[in-house]
């Protein structure tokens, strides 16, 4: 009763939010959207009772991605960073954003009647012998090995790392033939691991395995700091926390999260701010120079990835012509998981190519193409290019029912399949805010799963002989 009380009022307020920037209250209409986004994971909380469930994490990130630019118009220098200009569409992507809210809220309404007490319990009581066997430990391993051997692999064969800039290194792996995946399967590693973590007690806690898990996590922490992906590493260290905390919910929301959160905030901030300079001194073409003004300026939402969803949208609506897409880029984008030297002829544009062509125009292209720039798709642009306002809503309903119906599996089907795949995907949660699909999460991950799943058979049987 209590959950289905804020959703209703997260819903009223929402709906006035809309009401207000249909009008250009912006102001106003923002601080409403603030609280009903709030809200929002709170009843997210409710829903799962975790704060570390990936409906609260999808919800988190919605909030950051979706007020994060018209945070930076309406309260900072009131720009975004290139290549976003003015004029910016405010009212139309906070009434975008509501619409998007509404269409969540609906889906953990509906949510509300599959909620199970108890739940934690089921799930550990039933994977006890299978997360305890050291079986589970060492396929857990192998997937981070593994991962990380790829990923290394990639750098070699593109000649290191010695690259004027992060781009043109991403580029340059992504032009590879039959590029080696990566990041996926160490979520799956991750994920497992944190299961394995919570389940076991301190008397199995040894300082040889322990060191183990690091010393083989490293080389990944080493690869992506040094091409400045953050976000895989921070996705990877996600896994693991939402596998710990199926097993160990956390119920609290501690100081010591927010305190955390905020730390690991302000050194993505100052990555984000150097790492150009940080490629220029690995490459031996510069020195690494302490950029104070950047690194105040990163601190602002809007000026790092979150605000990409609204400059997308914002350059959308002022260069878009097209009429609706009716669905088509959903479906495209499938194809992008074949890859070229496999596909017959020519495969079709992706989204995000579209928009690189149509909306930011030949000079921007010619960028993307020479020097690997990019600016990433938005959920909600994608949803408006295909069914307009209508759109933004039945999306964002499906994507929380996908939500719910997998917390929903994942307590009343406690199996390793479930499990794996919850931790698997909970990366995702984070970037079905800013990305139109996340075929790539569920086609590796399924992969990872099964390669987990083998792992540990061989090992079992090995160790039968």
């Amino acid at each position: 009763m209590k959950l289905i009380r804020f959703l209703l009022i997260t819903f009223i307020i929402s709906v006035v939010s809309l009401i207000l920037a249909e009008y250009d209250f912006n102001y106003t209409s923002f601080l409403l959207l603030l609280i009903s986004c709030m809200l929002l994971i709170y009843t997210a909380y409710l829903l799962t009772g975790n704060w570390i469930s990936i409906s609260v994490i999808f919800t988190v990130f919605f909030l950051l991605y979706g007020l994060s630019g018209p945070f930076a118009v309406l309260f900072t220098p009131g720009r975004l960073p290139s290549p976003f200009y003015p004029p910016y569409h405010v009212g139309a992507w906070l009434q975008a954003v509501s619409l998007a809210l509404a269409g969540i809220i609906c889906g953990f309404f509906i949510g509300s009647f599959m909620r199970t007490k108890n739940l934690s319990r089921q799930v550990s009581s039933k994977l006890d012998n299978w997360i305890l066997h050291d079986s589970f430990w060492i396929a857990s391993l192998f997937l981070i090995v593994i991962n990380s051997t790829m990923d290394w692999i990639n750098i070699i064969r593109i000649g290191g790392i010695a690259y004027p800039t992060r781009s043109l290194l991403l580029k340059a792996i992504g032009e590879l033939y039959l590029t080696l995946p990566g990041s996926y399967y160490v979520y799956t590693g991750m994920g497992a691991l944190g299961l394995w973590w919570a389940k076991i007690t301190k008397n199995h806690i040894t300082k040889k395995r322990l060191i183990i898990s690091l010393i083989l996590f490293l080389p990944f922490i080493v690869h992506n700091i040094l091409i400045g992906e953050r976000g895989n590493l921070f996705s990877a260290i996600l896994s693991f926390f939402v596998g710990y905390s199926l097993i160990k919910p956390f119920r609290v929301l501690s100081i010591r999260i927010i305190i955390i959160a905020i730390i690991v905030y302000i050194i993505n901030a100052f990555i984000m701010a150097h790492r150009t300079y940080m490629f220029e001194w690995l490459s031996n073409k510069g020195s690494f120079i302490i950029d104070k003004n950047t690194f105040y300026l990163r601190l602002n939402p809007g000026f790092v990835e979150f605000g990409v969803s609204f400059g997308t949208f914002n350059t959308y609506l002022n260069n878009w012509n097209s009429s609706p897409l009716y669905g088509q880029t959903y479906w495209t984008d499938l194809l992008t998981l074949i890859p070229n030297w496999l596909y017959p002829g020519e495969k079709p544009k992706s989204i995000s190519r579209l928009f690189h062509e149509q909306i930011y125009g030949d000079v921007f292209a010619r960028a993307h193409h020479t020097l690997g720039a990019g600016v990433g798709s938005s959920a909600i642009a994608v949803a408006h290019a295909n069914f307009r306002e209508p759109g933004i809503f039945f999306v964002y309903f499906l994507i929380s029912i996908l939500i719910v119906a997998l917390e929903h599996k994942v307590r009343i089907c406690p199996n390793l399949f479930w499990l794996l795949f919850y931790v698997t995907i909970a990366p995702a949660a984070i970037v079905w805010n800013r990305v139109s699909h996340i075929y790539y999460y569920l086609f590796h991950g399924i992969i990872g799963i099964f390669v987990f799943k083998f792992t540990m058979m061989v090992i079992l049987k090995l160790r039968r002989y």
